[in-house]
């Protein structure tokens, strides 16, 4: 009698060890810059088919603050002569799967972001893109296991990450601009 109440208790505490939920969401951002290499007027936000939660005025907080803290861009309040005018463009698209077996059912959840920065000033015009994708799973044996979302907090990490991936393009470009523009005056 014993050994059927431990072996019944090692598969109900099995059962509940496999509904669990998986998340690994990180979002961290360091300096790349010593001092700013461009200046920038953020001239307006757009949201393109938005499923999520984050409002025009929420992105371009996100917005100045990623390229705040990157050290390499200047914001200005002002257009000025030199310097860049910033378009923003962003959109956010969720996707839910669900699949049940007859003990155990099965959920996804994507959150997929796309950033698209237009950037222009006498000289150029210039776009550049960054996109960031989060996925969760959630595993639910004889319904017992954690339910798993995607949340604001999630939105703004991946709006974080296609705003950065696209100002270090950006921020790229203009290093490769500054530094082929010293080699010519050297060879002057």
């Amino acid at each position: 009698m014993k050994r059927a109440k431990v072996i019944s208790l090692g598969i109900v505490s099995g059962l509940l060890l496999v509904g669990c939920a998986q998340r690994e969401l990180v979002f961290t951002q360091n300096s790349i810059c010593q001092s700013p290499v461009a200046e920038i007027y953020l001239q307006g936000v757009f949201q393109r088919n938005n499923q999520g939660t984050i409002s025009e005025g929420e992105f371009r907080n996100l917005l100045e603050e990623v390229m705040q803290n990157t050290g390499c861009i200047h914001l200005l309040k002002k257009p000025q002569q030199g310097a860049y005018t910033l378009n923003a463009a962003y959109e956010i698209k969720m996707e839910n799967t669900k699949s049940k077996e007859t003990f155990k059912s099965k959920s996804n959840h994507t959150l997929q972001t796309r950033v698209v920065l237009t950037l222009n000033n006498q000289e150029v015009i210039r776009r550049d893109f960054g996109e960031s994708k989060i996925s969760t799973e959630e595993n639910k044996v004889l319904g017992i296991g954690e339910d798993e979302t995607i949340s604001k907090d999630d939105e703004e990490k991946a709006l974080k990450s296609s705003i950065l991936a696209a100002l270090k393009n950006f921020i790229s470009e203009i290093d490769s601009q500054e530094t082929s523009s010293q080699n010519e005056q050297s060879q002057e």
